[in-house]
């Protein structure tokens, strides 16, 4: 019993050792806290007090972005001919209106609490004007003369900026904001912005790439218009120049891979004042060496042209915009879908793709047997309202001199069209020069696309006349359309 009761007594006698010690070091630590919390006013004074419309220019000197090691000198200036806002070296450079306008209100107008137990160096603040350190100032000039304002180091907690007239002792906090907008650049005034084209109304694209394939695609108007209409659903297709000439792109494939950034794509940091300095950044030898890359894409209203240069770092490259002064970085996020685009991946492998509506007539032969699919005058449309519709084309439509129903066309026409290559293998060569299987199409204005099948091995076929050479179709494929044929002409005999 005696001896629980010795330790209990010296359980107690730890806690209590403990307990003054933890005290007496929560007060050594508060005290020290307390003597490093600066004493303010209670009201905020204005340091700055002057109508943004009387500011004629502002001159940020120091080197914030640089933690204050180095020396960089902007001017947001007015002092020119037509009055606009621009940066000194970097005239050229188009300016956000709304960063510069703010800006130079914020700036005119800044607020702080003072500093009442000022007990430091003025180095101790920041403030200082060394070989080695440059002061970091504002110069703000007005028609009656300037005013000078010096911003320090950030508090401890980095809520709080130091700031000073230079024509007075008292010593300021500012808000962590206005703080920062000391250490501002060109790149927080230039406009970043590209022109806005919709990847959902898109009408162009073209793609150059140094080594690569050039891709170029767009959109040719169809008969009734509407081209904006179709592209934005989904139902109109593009036609591909290059390097497939002819094959279509439905402009769906091109959102989901090519476009996916294109509507958040913006410019980076500066590079360079002078667009005429992209060489330097791009081909590196002369002003008349090709980019890297250059991306065009344009839609009904807008249109956006970027040349692309080396890579900038690990994320960024240098380039240029049409109409836009200056060599800009941009983030690579943007461009990689178009230097990755393959165009094999987003076209529509259809061999050849046409809407009935346009055709006047088409004429198969498979293995030495013939089919001659024609379709009736205009005005044996029995829905008149509707004859010039791409999509709804009743005209009757005979095969070997056989009225076939609509639907049962509609499936064989289905087949048809369905045809795809399964690759592209430009190196193909054909068993032979005569073709087991042609279907041509005859447009209403009297042109026409002529599919030949010849045989490449017991699976495929290699497709000859059309523009792309080397796809490679499924035997299998073909083989519907013939065998539907046969089994429309044998129906009811």
């Amino acid at each position: 019993m005696r001896k629980r009761y010795i330790k209990l007594i010296i359980g107690v006698l730890i806690a209590a050792l403990l307990a003054f010690c933890y005290f007496f070091i929560f007060d050594e630590d508060t005290a020290t806290n307390e003597e490093d919390i600066e004493e303010t006013s209670e009201d905020y004074e204005k340091i700055t007090d002057i109508k943004k419309e009387d500011v004629i220019s502002l001159y940020l000197k120091g080197g914030m972005q640089n933690d204050n090691n180095s020396v960089s000198t902007e001017i947001v200036s007015k002092e020119n001919e037509d009055g606009k806002w621009v940066v000194r070296s970097y005239e050229k450079i188009a300016l956000n209106d709304n960063n510069v306008d703010s800006f130079v209100e914020s700036m005119a107008s800044i607020s702080g609490k003072e500093v009442l137990n000022k007990e430091k160096d003025l180095a101790e603040y920041g403030f200082y004007d060394t070989q080695e350190r440059c002061q970091t100032s504002l110069t703000i000039k007005t028609s009656e003369g300037e005013t000078v304002i010096y911003v320090g180091s950030a508090t401890p907690d980095n809520a709080y900026y130091y700031a000073k007239k230079a024509d007075s002792d008292k010593i300021y906090l500012i808000d962590s904001l206005s703080g920062k907008r000391f250490g501002y650049t060109i790149d927080d005034f230039a406009d970043k912005s590209l022109p806005e084209v919709s990847p959902y109304k898109i009408l162009k694209l073209n793609i150059k790439q140094r080594g690569k394939e050039e891709i170029d695609l767009e959109y040719t108007q169809n008969k009734e218009g509407n081209a904006e209409n179709l592209i934005a659903i989904g139902m109109e297709t593009m036609r591909m120049n290059k390097p497939y000439p002819g094959l279509a792109v439905y402009p769906t494939n091109l959102q989901e891979s090519v476009l996916s950034q294109l509507t958040s794509m913006q410019l980076g940091n500066i590079a360079d004042g002078s667009s005429e300095n992209f060489f330097e950044y791009s081909n590196g030898v002369d002003e008349d060496g090709e980019p890297e890359a250059e991306i065009t894409v344009s839609d009904d209203t807008n249109s956006l042209k970027i040349s692309i240069g080396f890579k900038a770092d690990d994320k960024n490259y240098y380039c240029i915009a049409e109409g836009k002064e200056g060599v800009f970085l941009i983030d690579e996020k943007y461009i990689n879908p178009f230097l990755e685009a393959d165009a094999v991946k987003f076209i529509e492998k259809f061999v050849a793709l046409h809407y009935r509506a346009d055709l006047n007539r088409i004429e198969m032969t498979n293995k030495g047997k013939s089919y001659d699919i024609t379709f009736g005058a205009e005005s044996q449309n029995e829905n008149s309202d509707n004859k010039n519709s791409r999509f709804n084309d009743d005209r009757k439509t005979y095969l070997n001199g056989k009225e076939v129903d609509k639907d049962t066309f509609g499936g064989l026409f289905e087949l048809m069209t369905g045809i795809t290559f399964d690759s592209i293998d430009k190196e193909a060569k054909a068993v032979g020069e005569t073709p087991e299987t042609v279907i041509k199409y005859t447009m209403k204005d009297g042109s026409f696309d002529e599919v030949r099948f010849l045989p490449f091995n017991d699976s495929f076929y290699v497709v000859d006349g059309k523009s792309v050479k080397g796809m490679l179709v499924s035997r299998q494929n073909v083989a519907r359309v013939f065998d539907k044929a046969d089994e429309i002409l044998n129906d009811g005999n």
